[in-house]
């Protein structure tokens, strides 16, 4: 007897087939519908006045200015020079902790 002869995988699963595919079917129509509002958004950019388009790159760029803000924020306890005695465990203690 060989090493992997009493190995089974649990079944191929066809009994399940029914229950998934329908699953797949409904997650794939939810998938193309989100997809073609989001073509249908790009369009309507694509089709509006320069002022709009400028409104929205700005709020993009708003967007993309709060985050790294954000990050930095966030991050910055692991660049900060630390003075004699500080640890900084004690800081990643505190944030874990918060």
């Amino acid at each position: 007897m060989g090493l992997f002869d009493g190995f089974r995988a649990g079944g191929s699963g066809i009994d399940r087939l029914d229950e998934e595919y329908a699953t797949l079917e409904a997650y794939t129509s939810c998938w193309l519908t989100r997809r073609w509002e989001k073509q249908q958004e790009i369009l309507k950019l694509r089709r509006a006045s320069s002022s709009d388009r400028e409104k929205y790159f700005t709020n993009i760029e708003e967007r993309r200015s709060q985050a790294t803000k954000e990050q930095n924020d966030n991050w910055a306890w692991q660049t900060k020079t630390y003075k004699k005695g500080e640890d900084p465990i004690d800081e990643w203690k505190k944030r874990r902790a918060s």
